[in-house]
């Protein structure tokens, strides 16, 4: 609106919602109030105007949301993305192969990898966005403050919240259009118990939501392999769905380890104290304890009983289930044996190793048959 008033007299604009929507998307603080933009035309000036939001605050956003999400899933894409996705492709073949010719090709089934390691994959995304959002002024279990090159913070907490206030309906419209409606919001409850509710504080209550959130993952992920919402997959699936769930709840203290080597104690301040014998017997019963929510021994007993339990069920010839036998029990050395920080994160990669061995068992079984 052209107005002929001296450029002295600047007119402000009152209108706080447009000044914090402009704000959002990077225009400029919303905690100011917006100036009039003066600009000189001969001897004509155009005042009151708002300013737009230029072309490089929008891609600085952009890549501010890109960074939260690279931050948050460099370390998951192999070890717990990868794993996902290859459980619900091997589940789903062995669902054809349950089913006979009632279900989906095979080739149907494989070509859905792309789109069940894309689903895991914003899934976690938003379980670990959850986790790490500030609240109170902090960040939740410093997965940010682990991620530091150099002494600079990758991530600020604005930045995470911006991120998972962007990416949350997202991912909904994206259950909706996958058929993953009903998993998707349960995931996202799972998510308010872990973190709102204080759930990932409690160390036995933690591991179960883990184990039922990813029970829920997997359970998506072999809805989008079958390539169908409308009938449910074989009752031997669903069983080997709720059991890998349990593995997950009883094994998922392996994740613990690739956090240790943030928290330890410098080691040998206390020499020469009165507590030398305490520490002694602390040190020898960390080889079995450790930091972990869950014993060492309990994680390192669990892994071979069920690579048991899952041959078992599948059926597994006694040669093969013992060749997989042996990788659980070596990575159950690890767990009780290695203590430095880099084995412990190594020992974390072997787990989630373990896991992929496990999942492949459906498609050996299918095989063999």
């Amino acid at each position: 609106m052209a107005s002929h008033a001296p450029a002295h007299l600047p007119t402000e604009s009152r209108s706080p919602t447009l000044r914090s929507l402009l704000s959002f998307f990077g225009a400029g603080p919303g905690n100011h109030k917006s100036e009039s933009v003066t600009v000189a035309k001969g001897d004509e000036s155009v005042q009151g105007q708002f300013p737009r939001p230029s072309a490089g605050h929008l891609f600085g956003n952009v890549t501010a949301v890109a960074k939260v999400i690279w931050a948050f899933t460099k370390d998951d894409l192999f070890t717990a993305t990868l794993p996902n996705a290859i459980f619900s492709i091997t589940a789903a073949f062995a669902d054809v192969h349950l089913r006979g010719t009632s279900g989906p090709a095979f080739s149907r089934v494989f070509a859905r990898l792309p789109l069940t390691y894309f689903f895991s994959f914003y899934a976690l995304l938003i379980f670990h966005l959850g986790n790490q959002r500030p609240r109170d002024g902090s960040i939740a279990e410093g997965r940010i403050n682990n991620n530091k090159p150099s002494g600079k913070t990758i991530t600020t907490p604005e930045q995470i919240r911006r991120a998972y206030l962007i990416l949350l309906p997202i991912t909904l419209v994206l259950n909706h259009f996958l058929g993953v409606w009903h998993e998707g919001l349960m995931i996202h409850l799972m998510t308010f118990i872990y973190n709102d509710l204080g759930g990932g504080n409690e160390p036995f209550v933690r591991d179960i939501i883990l184990g039922i959130s990813f029970g829920y993952i997997n359970s998506a992920s072999l809805k989008i392999a079958l390539t169908t919402t409308s009938s449910s997959p074989h009752g031997h699936t669903w069983t080997w769905l709720n059991l890998v769930s349990v593995l997950i709840a009883t094994t998922i203290g392996c994740q613990e380890f690739k956090n240790h080597k943030n928290h330890r104690h410098p080691q040998g301040h206390q020499e020469g104290s009165g507590n030398d014998k305490t520490m002694k017997r602390k040190k020898a019963l960390a080889i079995f304890l450790g930091e972990a929510a869950v014993p060492r021994a309990h994680l390192a007993l669990m892994m071979p009983l069920w690579t048991l339990v899952c041959a078992w069920f599948w059926r597994l010839d006694i040669s093969v289930a013992a060749s997989f036998l042996l990788y659980s029990l070596f990575v159950a050395s690890r767990v009780l044996t290695q203590r430095s920080a880099g084995a412990e994160e190594r020992t974390w990669r072997f787990w989630a190793r373990w896991t992929i061995v496990i999942y492949l068992f459906p498609i050996v079984a299918v095989l063999s048959a």
